[in-house]
């Protein structure tokens, strides 16, 4: 529930409440309207919000929340303002005290923060339809840069940075759960990528008043924020989540925690890659007995709700059970709708928690720009600074007459979560009711969250890990390690200039235990030595161009080779030694400039079967030779002339004799009458129909037979 004062709580469930209503619209250029009670059509707000779904439960996922806001254009002032992209920030307000001094004492309750996806003049008013930062995450994962294996914290930092939505939520469940390979489909967007996300931490998401990102789950110890009186429609009896189940996407191997009955399914999440038993394991202990009772009903209005309050429901008998507000539809000046909806556990059983649909979004969030995560900072400063929001005070006098000031969101001190404090030591911020504090203190230092800067200029930062936002450079204090693409520094070896050596020599200037060297400004190298026989990898670039890299473990060799002008040949790398090797993987493609030489017995392409993969063995022959196949039908006087191909044409050479094989599919004969350069035609039995293979020698390779290999 969004925090409220206790007087608030008390009038709010009885009618006759006096409400008011505000809204502050930020223009994509930066131009604020303040709109009140009279701009404000009635009934002109309303907001869907769902952490579930009505077609059954939710496990987890991440679902827009919309907000529809109509305001008067009786004189046409907002006919020619273009409110695409606009931020709009709704408050409901209850007057929670009147008296003569003070008039209305109104107490604000902020709806949340909304982007404007289209706007429509409708008679006298402007329409202005909104969603939540959902749909900043409609946009292709292929922006992202971030390097796998990674947390599923880093996965979630960085889809923030990309999509530029602020995250509030940094500690949360299973956040240290390591994905090994990234979601390899090129058309996933962040927000399919969220949705596996969250149901591995046991949260849905959802966003804060500001519009800051937030995993929640729900809140099975508090009070219950409402109480929904005989609903229309109410099961007779609870669910209970009793296992969770997954797969692991590696290795295919299922795993489950719990029991039979209500089962949440999670073998289609493709971020469920490792260690899934201890995975589920810590899902079940959160999760497993998490109990509602299903219904749908409406109850007083009430825009401090949030979808995933816990509420009572009662059924006619009085009995009260534990519940949640899942979905929920509000609409000033009527009653609020609010549900838990499940589907039965025999339906479950096939249920598949993770949803294949993703709504249709508007092109501009589609929109493959990597947002600057700064901007999106001062961008959400701004808004809460042109807030007409204020606070209250509170001042404590100590005995020397000093004094301590509070400035707090609620009317009693007591009752905020928000509160500044400003005595002579800090100035701090707590925005869970005085618990924690952040700030800075007189000598300077500060305690904070988020800094965001364009610019920090520091003697001294400590830290256990620094890195970019997409995680591919960083330097680890803690653990001694370090990624980065230039290192400076000079030193002289041998009279020639070294940039950027690491490490030390061993026995000469020419091998390095781990270093990153330019020489003469013409040669980059990275040499890695071990204390066996052969370096443990090597990258080199030369003053052409031509580079590449190896790397040697005691299991394989990797070769990358990369661009160049050389001629293959010209540059060789010899290993002094032995060199078994028993299997090679390249997960890619393979590219052979040069020949291409098999010592084995087999050369296989491997396909999938009914028992797994199997090898099928490639055809060769003594001569380099190229095929197609076909099948074709002769006419009435048992002739058809067959042409070849052209495009094959140009890879081999037909001015050679070439082979035609026939293979009759009708009770006839046939055979060759005549072979052309273009072209070859079969006679035989009238209307006959029959298969063909011919092959033809390479162009450019016609003599070659049987050649001497020196492999």
């Amino acid at each position: 529930m969004r925090n409220v004062s206790n007087i608030y709580k008390e009038i709010v469930p009885y009618p006759g409440r006096e409400w008011h209503y505000k809204a502050i619209v930020t223009l994509k250029d930066g131009t604020v309207y303040n709109l009140g009670d009279t701009d404000i059509v009635q009934n002109g707000i309303e907001v869907d919000a769902q952490v579930s779904t009505t077609d059954g439960f939710r496990y987890g996922g991440i679902l827009a929340n919309s907000m529809n806001l109509t305001i008067n254009n009786y004189d046409g002032r907002y006919s020619q303002v273009c409110f695409d992209e606009a931020t709009a920030v709704v408050y409901v307000g209850l007057v929670v005290e009147q008296n003569w001094e003070k008039g209305n004492v109104i107490e604000w309750v902020c709806l949340g923060t909304y982007v404007v996806e289209k706007s429509n003049i409708r008679g006298l008013t402007m329409r202005l339809e909104t969603y939540d930062q959902t749909f900043a995450f409609d946009k292709k994962y292929s922006l992202s840069s971030l390097r796998y294996p990674a947390t599923l914290r880093e996965i979630l930092e960085d889809a923030c940075n990309c999509c530029g939505v602020v995250l509030a939520t940094r500690d949360f469940t299973n956040a240290d759960y390591v994905v090994d390979e990234r979601p390899s489909d090129e058309d996933i967007s962040f927000r399919r990528v969220l949705e596996f996300l969250a149901p591995l931490t046991a949260n849905f998401v959802t966003f804060d008043e500001t519009g800051k990102l937030m995993l929640k789950w729900y809140d099975t110890e508090s009070e219950p924020c409402a109480d929904v009186e005989t609903p229309a429609d109410m099961w007779s009896f609870d669910v209970v989540l009793t296992g969770i189940k997954a797969k692991n996407q590696l290795t295919d191997e299922e795993f489950m925690v719990g029991e039979e009955g209500y089962v949440i399914d999670l073998t289609d999440n493709i971020l469920c890659q490792n260690n899934t038993q201890e995975l589920l394991n810590v899902l079940g202990e959160k999760t497993i007995g998490f109990t509602f009772r299903p219904f749908a009903s409406e109850i007083h209005s009430n825009p401090a709700l949030e979808s995933g309050d816990p509420v009572t429901v009662y059924d006619r008998q009085g009995n009260g059970y534990r519940s949640y507000a899942m979905v929920y539809h509000y609409r000033m000046g009527n009653p609020v709708s609010i549900g838990a909806f499940s589907k039965s556990v025999a339906w479950n059983k096939s249920y598949q928690q993770t949803s294949t649909s993703v709504a249709v979004n508007s092109s501009k969030r589609e929109t493959d720009k990597k947002i600057d995560i700064y901007d999106t900072y001062a961008k959400q400063f701004a808004a809460m600074a042109a807030a007409t929001v204020g606070y209250y005070v509170t001042t404590e006098t100590l005995e020397d007459g000093s004094v301590i000031t509070y400035s707090h969101d609620k009317p009693l001190l007591s009752e905020s979560k928000n509160i500044w404090k400003r005595n002579g030591l800090v100035v701090a911020v707590s925005n869970d009711g005085g618990k924690t504090w952040r700030g800075f203190d007189k000598d300077g230092n500060a305690i904070l969250n988020d800094i965001a800067a364009k610019t920090i200029i520091a003697d001294k930062i400590v830290s256990g890990r620094m890195q970019t936002a997409d995680g591919r450079f960083y330097i680890d204090l803690d653990k001694g390690e370090s990624t980065a693409t230039l290192l400076m520094g000079k030193s002289i070896q041998e009279g020639s200039e070294i940039e950027a050596m690491v490490g030390q020599v061993k026995g000469s200037a020419s091998f390095y235990d781990g270093l990153v060297l330019r020489k003469d400004g013409k040669t980059r190298a990275a040499i890695n030595i071990t204390d066996g026989l052969f370096p443990s990898g090597l990258y080199i670039m030369v003053e052409d161009g031509t580079m590449g890299q190896i790397k040697f473990t005691n299991q394989k060799i990797d070769i990358l080779p990369g661009g160049g002008s050389s001629t293959p040949g010209e540059k060789t790398i010899e290993l002094h030694g032995e060199v078994i090797q028993r299997t090679t993987k390249i997960s890619g493609d393979l590219t052979v400039a040069g020949d291409l030489k098999v010592q084995g017995l087999n050369k296989q392409r491997v396909v999938d079967t009914s028992i797994g993969k199997v090898g099928i063995n490639a055809y060769e022959t003594a001569e380099p030779y190229f095929g197609d196949i076909g099948e074709a039908q002769t006419d009435e006087n048992g002739q058809v002339r067959i042409e070849i191909e052209p495009l094959f044409a140009e890879t081999v050479n037909t001015s050679y004799p070439y082979q035609v094989f026939l293979q009759p599919y009708c009770d006839g004969n046939f055979y060759v009458s005549e072979r052309a350069e273009n072209y070859f035609i079969v006679s035989g039995t009238p209307n006959g129909v029959f298969g063909y293979e011919i092959k033809a020698k390479q162009k450019g390779n016609e003599n070659a037979r049987l050649q001497k290999s020196d492999c």
